[in-house]
């Protein structure tokens, strides 16, 4: 994936867009057709963390903005973008990552927020995810003191089956962050991270790209599973939903896709119109139309060759990312149907996607 797809304005540079959600529709079906023309059917996309803490390094321009309601119809209208164009989606990174100061990377964030703001805030862009019906939310490694002060989101049973299943009701698959991240070090190694994450009630275990840590962590969790530290149980629901993503996918599957490459450059490179009633979104959408989604630096970003730039993230979608390893971002995962399929994000946690 290092050439060819077309570079898209980032989710900043959409949400400045005269028509916001029209943009990130468009922006999102461009990405969907593209990625399954190479291949790819799971895209860990969008980011619905809402940005509001100036020295959070990690979210930059991948969040829509700092506003929780407009950040949930974003991340919402990309959902649909992704839907209707048959590729999985995956809202990130749960229970909220805006408002820490602290990179994940290299230690583990601690937010004292009360659960009053939690509803008010960080959760408001998951509950318009899932009503937008995102098959996938991704863990934050983070800890939330007002749901769970001794297990960061991802190995919480309080946060992924109290907060995310049972008073959010989501039924998609749970997928973790990235578990080599130094965050997860004091609680054991990546393996038995992985043990821990899949009995809290993820169904994906996500591992950047230490090979031996996937096997090992399988092994692990065939271990627990036929010794009943874990029931069956949770093995039998964590397939069933990893399933039901696959049968979803064959179901929208229709042909190939061949996306117009030259007609998606020209659209993310195609300046937005200024509308007479900035105020109705009906009037933004019929002035600015979908198919106009650049604007300043991101229609200089969309004229970048893609692999250009190691790292930039001023694409939504499609650079060449860099990752610990080296290679590029959005490596396809190894197949299978259990909850520890592997998969790959890239080393900031930007857009990444793998296949399931």
């Amino acid at each position: 994936m290092a050439k060819g797809l077309t570079v898209l304005p980032g989710a900043m540079a959409l949400a400045a867009t005269p028509d916001p959600v029209a943009s990130v529709e468009r922006a999102s079906a461009i990405a969907a057709t593209e990625l399954r023309a190479a291949g790819v059917s799971w895209d860990l996309a969008p980011v619905a963390d809402v940005n509001d803490e100036p020295k959070n390094s990690i979210l930059l321009n991948r969040s829509f903005g700092s506003d929780p309601k407009r950040v949930g119809e974003l991340a919402a209208a990309w959902v649909r973008g992704h839907s209707a164009n048959g590729v999985l989606s995956c809202a990130k990174h749960f229970p909220g990552h805006g408002s820490t100061s602290v990179d994940p990377h290299t230690g583990l964030p601690d937010l004292t927020h009360d659960r009053a703001r939690l509803d008010r805030i960080e959760l408001v862009p998951f509950k318009a995810a899932i009503a937008a019906a995102v098959p996938a939310v991704m863990t934050a490694h983070i800890v939330m003191k007002a749901i769970d002060a001794e297990q960061p989101a991802t190995l919480s049973t309080k946060v992924l089956e109290g907060i995310l299943r049972t008073e959010l009701g989501f039924d998609g698959v749970i997928v973790t962050d990235d578990l080599e991240m130094d965050a997860l070090r004091s609680f054991g190694a990546t393996s038995d991270v992985a043990v821990r994450s899949i009995a809290a009630g993820a169904d994906h275990a996500l591992f950047r790209f230490d090979e031996e840590a996937q096997k090992a962590g399988h092994r692990m969790l065939v271990d627990a599973f036929t010794s009943g530290r874990i029931p069956i149980a949770r093995l039998e629901s964590a397939v069933r939903r990893v399933l039901a993503a696959k049968s979803w996918l064959a179901s929208v599957a229709s042909g190939e896709p061949k996306p117009d490459y030259a007609a998606n450059g020209a659209t993310a490179n195609e300046p937005p119109r200024h509308h007479a009633h900035p105020g109705h979104p009906g009037d933004r959408r019929r002035a600015a139309g979908a198919r106009r989604v650049g604007h300043g630096a991101a229609r200089r970003a969309a004229t970048e060759r893609v692999g250009d730039r190691v790292g930039d993230d001023r694409g939504a979608l499609g650079g060449r990312r860099r990752r610990h390893d080296g290679g590029p971002a959005g490596e396809p995962a190894a197949g299978g149907a259990g909850p520890l399929t592997g998969g790959r994000e890239d080393d900031r946690g930007r857009v990444a996607a793998l296949a399931i």
